[in-house]
């Protein structure tokens, strides 16, 4: 299914142009950081319990996505505007959706589609504009993707957690050290996954099991993980490493 999805976004890049492509990688940029970064345990929290505390996500979301895009000029902010107008009732019906007692897995990731499809129809309409400044894109490209495996992935992982290991319901969304381990193990894997160590290929393969060994007995003895949550915790973080090596590759295409 994901290579499919890479297949029908690589027919859209064609269409569109690295323009496009550009755009939209820096638009999801601006999402990560907004969304993601900048949302503590205390907003998320806000923002599932009123008004008021979503609208403050959304202004935070608002104001990185402007800061990105300005290097598109006015166009670029026109853009991010009218995204964190469209993200405010994606959210929304999120909440809504997830005060009925649906599954978080499944709003979650339909979350995220619904703001990666406005992103991208948002990219092409604003993203023939050129930018003011250039940016370097290939490290753009590095910074998307690894915001995405570290960011959007530890939460999604916790997420998977909740909903199918009760004990993981109770208490702080994420344990006492465990953003910190799973932002390292992330980091080291995704860096090998897309090439920016220059090891061969036996000292990935030993790099990746020293380091999954050591990630798992600190998940199990910092963070009270079980051997049967860790193995869950493992296999979603696995495919999202997949699926960071084929959207790292997506872009990459679209900017040649």
């Amino acid at each position: 299914m994901i290579l499919k999805l890479q297949r029908h976004l690589f027919k859209l890049w064609k269409i569109g142009g690295n323009r496009v492509a550009s755009f939209f990688m820096l638009f999801w940029l601006g999402h990560l950081i907004g969304d993601f970064v900048l949302q503590t345990n205390k907003i998320a929290y806000l923002k599932s319990q009123s008004n008021s505390g979503l609208l403050i996500h959304i202004a935070l979301v608002c104001i990185a996505q402007m800061t990105v895009m300005s290097i598109y000029g006015y166009r670029g902010i026109i853009a991010a505007i009218i995204c964190s107008i469209a993200h405010y009732f994606v959210d929304l019906f999120k909440i809504h959706m997830n005060k009925k007692g649906y599954l978080e897995t499944g709003l979650f990731l339909l979350d995220q589609f619904l703001h990666a499809l406005i992103l991208l129809m948002i990219s092409f309409f604003f993203g023939k504009t050129e930018m003011i400044f250039p940016v370097n894109l290939p490290n753009i490209r590095i910074a998307v993707i690894l915001l995405f495996a570290i960011y959007a992935g530890s939460v999604l992982v916790v997420i998977v957690l909740r909903d199918f290991v009760p004990s993981r319901r109770n208490g702080s969304f994420f344990r006492h050290g465990e953003r910190l381990l799973d932002a390292g193990f992330v980091l080291l894997i995704m860096a090998m996954v897309i090439n920016i160590l220059p090891i061969d290929v036996i000292g990935k393969v030993s790099i990746y099991l020293i380091s999954t060994s050591l990630y798992g007995v600190g998940q199990m003895k910092y963070c009270g993980y079980s051997f049967k949550s860790l193995k869950i915790k493992l296999l979603v973080m696995h495919v999202i490493f997949t699926h960071g090596f084929l959207m790292y590759n997506l872009l990459g295409q679209g900017l040649n």
